[in-house]
């Protein structure tokens, strides 16, 4: 059978091969043409610009450099026993010169108060505290509160062997009476934290200095806490009504056996010593020790005397350097504010076996 065939005919097919169709070149650009109101906008800016710079080196003349903030003659408020004239002498010579040697220290913006406050404390111990406010636009107002009397804690010197000077060149021991700069001292704030004792070693503050010596030779740091408030406040009444209701100083030499046994120890002018407990109110101590004075110990008895202890409340221990002792009792149910021999006695000195 004879079939009839066509052969198929080949499709063209294009591999590769990519068409671009050509497009006409941009049109070239002409140059712009400035006009006058584009040199007007750009005139205006560079007119604000300069302005502004005008404006703000006007602004930083007068905040720095002008005398309207330069701050005047410090207000000075709270003084007492120091002197106003050398506080504030103080505070214009930390005010004088320049920083960077262009601007002025004393300028209104450029004071610190708080550096002010740390260098008043610093110079002058007997500053318990010291506010330095500024008061636009050329005020300083300075307002400080003094303390009644520094307290130095300082530790007893130890004893050391020294020659007696003489030709056999026998070595004896004795106690050292080490200077209060030598005893590694602190001053005491009202905190009771230790602090730099340097200035108030000064001949200037010394006449209101009160040392505690710490015989037990226990060391102390800067800045540790050394006793509770109330115990310098205790220390510092007892200076001051010692002497005015018992009649007799004090001194400025206190010491204690340890910071923590609670206690006060003072020479009087008599030349015997006076044991406190810093628990007990000091009217209530000397109330007692009156007591003491008027019915057993008038002055004229006194002689030889070694020591008064007051360290228990109502009761008196005292002894001669003899070694003869006695004690004194408030009457039960007597208060013990009240002094009179009628509503107290006192108690026989216990014989010796």
């Amino acid at each position: 059978m004879w079939f009839v065939s066509k052969r198929a005919k080949k499709k063209s097919v294009m591999k590769g091969k990519v068409r671009f169709l050509r497009k006409a070149l941009p049109k070239r650009r002409e140059g712009r043409v400035v006009t006058g109101e584009s040199k007007q906008r750009t005139s205006l800016f560079i007119g604000i610009v300069l302005l502004w710079l005008v404006f703000l080196a006007t602004l930083v003349y007068v905040a720095f450099f002008s005398s309207f903030f330069l701050a005047g003659v410090p207000r000075m408020s709270g003084t007492d026993q120091l002197s106003e004239a050398g506080l504030l002498l103080s505070v214009e010579n930390q005010l004088a010169g320049k920083y960077l040697g262009i601007f002025p220290k004393r300028n209104f913006f450029l004071i610190r108060p708080r550096a002010l406050e740390a260098f008043l404390r610093s110079e002058y111990p007997l500053l318990a505290s010291a506010a330095v406010t500024r008061v636009f636009p050329d005020g300083l107002s300075i307002s400080v509160s003094e303390r009644e009397k520094i307290i130095l804690w300082c530790v007893q010197g130890p004893s050391r062997r020294v020659s007696n000077g003489s030709d056999s060149g026998e070595v004896i021991t004795i106690e050292e009476n080490v200077a209060p700069v030598e005893r590694g001292c602190f001053l005491i704030d009202e905190a009771g934290r230790s602090g730099d004792a340097g200035r108030a070693l000064l001949a200037e503050n010394i006449h209101s200095v009160l040392f505690v010596t710490d015989t037990s030779g226990r060391t102390v740091s800067q800045g540790e806490g050394v006793f509770d408030p109330s115990y310098g406040a205790f220390v510092i009444r007892l200076s001051k009504l010692f002497p005015e209701q018992m009649g007799m100083d004090l001194g400025a030499e206190y010491t204690t056996v340890s910071r923590f046994a609670n206690e006060v120890r003072a020479k009087t002018s008599e030349g015997w010593e006076v044991y406190v407990n810093s628990e007990i109110p000091v009217e209530t101590s000397l109330n007692t020790l009156r007591l003491l004075f008027e019915k057993e110990l008038p002055q004229e008895k006194r002689t030889g005397l070694a020591y008064i202890d007051l360290r228990t409340e109502n009761r008196v221990y005292y002894a001669f350097r003899e070694g003869a002792g006695a004690v004194v009792k408030a009457e039960e149910g007597a208060p013990s504010d009240d002094i009179s021999a009628s509503e107290k006695k006192v108690a026989e000195p216990k014989k010796k076996k």
